[in-house]
């Protein structure tokens, strides 16, 4: 028997059919969708540290929702119990970031059985370390290492954090640091090399203080984009990092390379300080205190001016190796303590500006090694004085000018330079030494040549008084001489 189809019963069923048809798509879309979104979620999981017996990780109760971290989960501490978390999970099992939340109290993390730590990307992000309280957070040196199996992130944003585990960079990876509050980071483990190709170095991103209190053997770049890099009594960089104050074309900020212990410290590491701009600064610094000496003595080439602080008083900072350009730089002494330029090579093309504190120039000087190969300006409370040998620490066609409440001391040395100008307030101490000048000019500035007991020379081709300028002779006794040498051409 045949069955008649009506144009009507045609119509229906072509609707059913596709109604059917897209019902199936939408299904399908959905079913992908739903695996995309599952692919990259990740999980998280929060510490509430409610488990009664013990602080294990691994403890469900110890979490909210009383299930514990499945391996590759994001976990963040929070609150005020259980403060020491402890890591009983396999050796070298993996999670992916760890954040100390706003309100979290002050956590020490820790492995009561040595456990390893891995931290892995999920989905192209970066895993990371990130302190977002104002409670200083701790992993201590029980996780004997913490890998990270690419790039990451440790970062104080909000508060310190210190890290006494090893970290481990395993294929190429580098480790970036983030947060621009001033907040520390203090590493007390050592930073090295892991698996995979070169390149694994550490950046400092922003404005915090970072501290190295081991020997590091990473061997990429070290580049202080900004903040301060601070090298402990027990802190060092392996000689194969290429290291860079102010990298990355980051102008407006300012960076600092410190040494961080109280004397007896000598970074021999060759480095490289690039340009700022916009009232930011570079700055080579140490924290020796009075009466001890800090020492940077590898070659530092200068694409930028930089700033040399002694940052206490009576306490100096040496930099017995060279100072190198291929155009004219200038090295800002600001004090308080001593600045001390010494050694056997000679600062190319280097300036100095002397505002505060003193600045020794001490090298083993000859026609070809000087201390100052540029221009030396002293003013404020900055005071300038010769050592070392050889009588040529200012290079001979380079010229001095003493600003209001500058000193200037020969300090026994003889020395020539092809201008000194003598401003008010300022004042040359020509005791006991000789100085040879082309010309000088004394525009109301003072310069005293001997004391009672020490004879001194100015030596001039040309010299102008102006305004009130004074040239002091002190009556000498014995045997003692003071000269006035005026040169006619």
């Amino acid at each position: 028997m045949r069955t008649k189809v009506t144009f009507l019963s045609k119509f229906c069923l072509c609707v059913g059919v596709t109604k059917l048809r897209f019902a199936v798509v939408f299904f399908l879309l959905c079913s992908v969708l739903f695996l995309v979104i599952d692919t990259f979620a990740v999980n998280v999981y929060t510490w509430d540290g409610g488990d009664a017996t013990d602080s294990n990780w691994g403890s469900g109760n110890n979490w909210v929702d009383n299930g514990a971290p499945s391996l590759g989960s994001e976990v963040h501490f929070t609150g005020n119990l259980r403060l020491a978390p402890n890591w009983n999970y396999g050796d070298f099992n993996n999670m992916y970031r760890i954040f100390f939340d706003a309100t979290a109290s002050s956590f020490t993390l820790g492995s009561s059985l040595s456990r390893n730590m891995k931290l892995t990307a999920d989905a192209g992000n970066a895993p990371k370390i990130q302190n977002d309280s104002a409670n200083l957070q701790t992993i201590a040196s029980t996780i004997p290492s913490i890998v990270f199996d690419v790039s990451g992130e440790i970062n104080p944003i909000n508060g310190n954090l210190t890290i006494g585990s090893n970290i481990i960079l395993d294929n190429s990876g580098s480790l970036s640091i983030y947060g621009n509050n001033g907040k520390t980071l203090t590493f007390n483990g050592a930073i090295n090399n892991g698996s995979g190709a070169s390149g694994h170095g550490v950046i400092l991103k922003e404005n915090s203080i970072v501290i190295f209190n081991a020997s590091n053997g990473y061997t990429g770049e070290t580049d202080i984009d900004a903040g301060e890099l601070r090298i402990g009594s027990g802190g060092a960089i392996n000689s194969g990092s290429a290291i860079y104050l102010g990298n990355g074309g980051q102008l407006t900020t300012t960076a600092t390379l410190t040494l961080g212990a109280s004397g007896g410290q000598t970074f021999a590491n060759n480095f490289t300080v690039n340009t700022s701009s916009g009232g930011q600064y570079r700055n080579l610094a140490s924290s020796a205190t009075s009466g001890n000496n800090n020492t940077f003595g590898g070659v530092i080439t200068l694409n930028g001016d930089v700033n040399l602080v002694a940052q206490t008083a009576g306490g100096t900072n040496t930099f017995s190796g060279q100072f190198t350009s291929t155009s004219s730089k200038v090295g800002n002494a600001t004090g308080p303590g001593v600045v001390v330029l010494s050694g056997t090579a000679d600062n190319v093309n280097f300036g100095l500006n002397v505002t505060n504190g003193t600045v020794v120039l001490a090298k083993t000087s000859s026609s070809g090694v000087h201390a100052v190969g540029g221009w030396l300006t002293i003013t404020n409370a900055g005071n300038v004085q010769l050592a070392g040998s050889g009588g040529d620490q200012i290079f001979d066609s380079s010229g001095v000018v003493i600003n209001n409440g500058g000193t200037f001391a020969l300090g026994g040395q003889t020395e020539t330079v092809s201008g000194l100008t003598n401003n008010s307030g300022g004042t040359l101490m020509a005791t006991g030494g000789v100085l040879l000048v082309t010309g000088t000019t004394v525009n109301a500035g003072l310069i005293n040549i001997g004391t009672a007991t020490t004879s001194g020379t100015l030596s001039n081709n040309n010299l102008f008084l102006t305004g009130s300028g004074v040239i002091n002779f002190t009556n000498a006794s014995g045997n003692a001489v003071n000269t006035l040498l005026l040169r006619l051409a």
